[in-house]
Parts: C-alpha cells; sequence; structure tokens
C-alpha cells in the first residue's frame, strides 16, 4: 500500500511541477466524450486471481477527466459454478496528458463495492477507493486503452488490470 502510494504521489508531483514549467504540450483536443469497456482481472495476496468485465461513461475537458466505472469481477472453478462475486460502482477523476494519439494519466476514484462471500459482513465497509494509471491510443476519441489499478477497502485490496476499448468523440470548438 505505502508503495503504491507513494508511486502515485511521485507520479502527480512530477506531472504537475513539469506542466508548471511549460514543459508538457497542451492537449490536442479540447474536449471528449465517450464509453470505456475492458476485459481484466484482478487479485489479492494469497488468493485466487478473479477475472471480470468493467464498463463506463467518461467526459474529458483539456486535461481533466471525469466519469462512472462499473466492474464485475469473480473467480470461477467451471462454467455455472462461481465461487467468489465482487462488484464496483466507482466515480473517478483523471488528469490526462494527450496528444494526437496518445494518452498518459493518472485517475483516482471512489464508490461502492459489494461482495458476495462476506456480504453479510460487509455493512460497514461497502465503500472503496481505487487508484489507477492510463495509458490509450486513440483517434478522435475511439482506441484502445490498458489500465493496470490499485483498489482498496478496509477487508480486501485488489490488484489488477483492465484492457479494452473506447469509443466516443473528440473535438476543439
Amino acid at each position: 500500500m505505502k508503495k503504491v502510494l507513494s508511486l502515485i504521489i511521485i507520479y502527480c508531483f512530477s506531472f504537475t511541477n513539469s506542466y508548471a514549467q511549460n514543459i508538457l504540450n497542451r492537449t490536442f483536443h479540447r474536449y471528449q466524450w465517450g464509453i470505456e469497456t475492458s476485459l481484466g482481472g484482478a487479485g489479492e495476496k494469497r488468493e485466487p486471481f478473479m477475472w471480470g468485465i468493467s464498463g463506463g461513461l467518461f467526459f474529458r475537458l483539456q486535461n481533466h477527466q471525469f466519469g462512472a466505472r462499473l466492474a464485475y469481477y469473480q473467480e470461477s472453478s467451471g462454467i455455472f459454478h462461481t465461487y467468489s462475486l465482487s462488484q464496483t460502482i466507482n466515480f473517478y477523476y483523471g488528469y490526462l496528458i494527450s496528444t494526437k494519439t496518445v494518452n498518459i494519466g493518472f485517475q483516482v476514484g471512489g464508490g461502492h463495492y459489494q461482495n458476495e462471500n462476506n456480504y453479510r459482513n460487509n455493512k460497514w465497509h461497502n465503500y472503496n477507493l481505487e487508484g489507477s494509471l492510463y495509458f490509450s491510443l486513440t483517434k478522435v476519441g475511439n482506441g484502445m486503452h490498458i489500465r493496470p489499478f490499485y483498489m482498496w477497502n478496509p477487508q480486501h485490496q485488489y490488484l489488477g488490470i483492465n484492457i479494452g476499448g473506447t469509443f466516443g468523440c473528440a473535438w476543439n470548438k
């Protein structure tokens, strides 16, 4: 946890410091909206890896991105029998450095967390905080992205990665 938090702080500081010195370019597209869908997985120490899907909506104004994301992960031993089910509904803020085709940035957010295995014990801990890095290749708002993330809640700490598509539109006026 401390290592991940330290990396995020150093990452944020390096971007804000270089932006203040006018080293970074302004965004190529001023506005962008879209839908993100992805496949990926998440895991904990000493627990099996969980596979899942996520999807969400976002809006970007220059370097600032705002969005909401629903993610659903499960550990499965077969097609019909599942063991552990986890669901998150998060709102997030992101800061992106964008060129014509490449977006690099970080996202922080939080929201609702539910795990069906300990649903009854999870009444007071049904929230989560999430931090992630975001890398994408897009052309006028459509493209592919990869998002490694860390999700924290008092009972679970997941480390995972999502790979997916971004579908939307980007413009300047």
